[in-house]
């Protein structure tokens, strides 16, 4: 049997699972959501996280990371707080105080390294 791709709503209801299905085996890759806006830093990033297996997904700025996030929830977001336009902290703001959004994981990725600013 030739493998099927695949999108479904995940168990939980709020995460998009991306997989391959034949008839021996379903592989399921978890979408992240990279929002960065140093492209470097988004590749390494990018790279790492495809090197473990997960679909990557980008954005450059708060705006188009919310529309990402409205257009295709990912399992994860990581988020770089100091972006042009909408901050990372803003983009937090909005996405856990949204009901669709306020369970949403986020890992917050800065480059601040004052104990002040964390």
């Amino acid at each position: 049997m030739d493998s099927v791709q695949f999108t479904a709503p995940s168990p939980a209801g709020n995460d998009v699972w991306v997989g391959w299905a034949s008839e021996h085996h379903v592989a399921v890759k978890r979408t992240i959501l990279v929002v960065e806006d140093e492209q470097d830093i988004r590749d390494l990033v990018r790279f790492h996280l495809e090197q473990e297996g997960y679909a990557v997904r980008e954005a450059d700025s708060g705006e188009r990371a919310l529309a990402q996030v409205a257009a295709e929830r990912p399992a994860l977001v990581v988020l770089d707080l100091m972006l042009p336009g909408t901050d990372g902290l803003e983009v937090c703001r909005r996405l856990r105080s949204a009901e669709a959004t306020l369970k949403l994981p986020i890992i917050m990725l800065t480059a601040r390294a004052e104990e002040l600013d964390r």
